[in-house]
């Protein structure tokens, strides 16, 4: 029986190995792709182990840490187990390292890697909430041995030396198109509903120079046409505003040809207002917010950090990608 010690540590190694690297390869894809409506539901619900598993994802970088320290400690347990095996079941050393690399280590990734991974994959929801149980004591234990905050002091230096930012990096838009694919397949939310958010959420992202009006293609009025030669301008124009430039060329102004048609004696500089100026970086939802703020119809598209224009943008331009053409506004 003594003689037989070795075998069984090492086989018992072995399977301890296999099945912890599995659990770790599993829950790590398993928490990728969990759902995270069921789980915000669940959670709230009162359901330990789903309260138990949101706690874990709050910090990701510390979670993946875990868990490969969980998957390349049990695979060098298994390899350990394996090596004690083929050292008492081999004739020889030869025969070992070949059984080792043309079979064993083949099962062993197929096994501990590719096969938990594709499985937690398909039935996250059911399996993450259980076998994640002794995470929170291995996460402890792995604290207390140092061995985590090691790993988790390389995470953030590597992320630094490389320019990335370390924790959460999906944004705001990829959670709530994430939200949206899953009221999409529940059913709760229609194809027209999810297109029509998933523009909304695009205004954050395109740029208001896609939207604007080239400056060469923009029709202004100079300030120093008297008051007939404007009213003859503006009559001819189908724009309710036009930029207002000096005999430079350079822009001064902006004017309502309504008031100014309506108030035709008045002096152009009397009647035109200051031109409100978007960067042309600036986000379409960032270009609506200030043309709403200050009651502004048309704004000043201008090369960022300078006054230059570059071209104009309505309203009108940054909501239609949201209703389609207005045909009148």
């Amino acid at each position: 029986m003594a003689s037989d010690l070795p075998l069984i540590l090492s086989g018992s190694a072995l399977a301890l190995g296999l099945v912890g690297s599995a659990l770790a390869s599993g829950l790590e894809t398993g928490f990728y792709v969990l759902d995270p409506v069921q789980l915000r539901h669940r959670a709230l619900g009162g359901d330990a182990a789903a309260r138990r598993v949101e706690q874990e994802r709050r910090q990701p970088g510390r979670l993946l840490a875990l868990l490969l320290l969980l998957t390349n400690s049990m695979n060098y347990l298994a390899t350990f187990g394996l090596g004690g095996l083929l050292a008492h079941l081999a004739t020889n050393e030869g025969l070992a390292i070949a059984i080792e690399a043309l079979v064993i280590t083949p099962l062993v990734f197929v096994l501990g890697e590719s096969l938990p991974k594709e499985i937690f994959r398909r039935h996250a929801d059911r399996l993450v909430y259980t076998l994640s149980a002794p995470l929170p004591i291995l996460r402890w234990a792995m604290t207390i041995v140092l061995l985590l905050p090691f790993v988790q002091t390389m995470q953030v230096i590597a992320s630094r030396l490389s320019g990335k930012r370390s924790g959460r990096t999906e944004n705001a838009r990829g959670r709530i198109a994430r939200l949206l694919k899953e009221g999409a397949r529940q059913g709760v939310i229609g194809d027209q509903h999810t297109e029509l958010i998933d523009r909304i959420l695009a205004l954050r992202v395109r740029r208001v120079r896609t939207r604007m009006v080239p400056w060469s293609r923009v029709t202004t009025i100079s300030r120093s046409l008297d008051p007939e030669s404007r009213r003859r301008v503006l009559k001819r124009s189908r724009f309710t505003r036009l930029p207002v430039v000096d005999n430079d060329g350079r822009l001064v102004g902006v004017l309502n040809t309504v008031r100014a048609l309506s108030d035709p004696d008045r002096a152009t500089v009397d009647l035109m207002r200051q031109p409100l100026l978007l960067d042309a970086n600036d986000s379409m939802l960032e270009a609506i917010d200030r043309l709403r703020s200050e009651g502004r119809g048309m704004g000043i598209v201008v090369k960022a950090g300078t006054l230059t224009p570059l071209g104009v943008v309505t309203v009108k331009d940054l909501v239609e990608p949201l209703t389609g053409e207005l045909a009148a506004w």
